[in-house]
């Protein structure tokens, strides 16, 4: 009875001190995307809106942006050059005038915006959340791989806020 009581101790004598945890890592988003956000802005009549920060288990981030008279668009990979690709894909902000939501779920945003966010869905591959608002007679855009199915809505939520009440960049 003795050496059956003692089992599991040992078992946790000998495993390691402590399993690594999991590391997140909370980038300042107007910084990441400081090089072509001025690029942006010279191409884009719009104004462009950014969360101040987002938190990921990334420890490098990449950005790329590009930016026409009525629109723009940032990348946030994993890897350089990501393109949206869905392995290195994190997160892209956008703004299009003159767009149109297309949301699923209504979500109550800063400063009385009403958005839509559009859950994570799944087929040959699988698309990110997102969260869209009109705001001025621009469409705003987050999309995101971050956090789980059931904290997906909230982390969007709190960048589309974030974004609204930054203003723009």
């Amino acid at each position: 009875m003795r050496r059956i009581a003692l089992l599991p101790c040992l078992f946790v004598l000998l495993a390691p001190a402590s399993a690594p945890a999991s590391s997140h890592f909370v980038y300042d988003i107007p910084k990441l995307v400081e090089k072509p956000l001025v690029a942006v802005k010279k191409g884009t009549d719009i104004p462009v809106l950014l969360p101040s920060r987002m938190t990921t288990e990334f420890k490098k981030l990449y950005s790329a942006g590009r930016g026409r008279k009525t629109r723009y668009k940032f990348e946030i990979g994993a890897a350089r050059n990501c393109h949206s690709a869905t392995a290195c894909f994190v997160a892209e902000f956008r703004g299009r005038q003159g767009g149109k939501a297309s949301g699923k779920r209504k979500v109550e945003l800063a400063r009385g915006h009403t958005g839509w966010f559009q859950p994570t869905r799944c087929g040959a591959s699988c698309a990110a959340p997102s969260i869209e608002w009109e705001q001025g007679g621009v469409l705003y855009e987050l999309e995101a791989k971050l956090g789980t199915k059931s904290t997906e809505r909230k982390i969007l939520t709190r960048l589309a806020n974030s974004a609204i009440r930054s203003g723009a960049r």
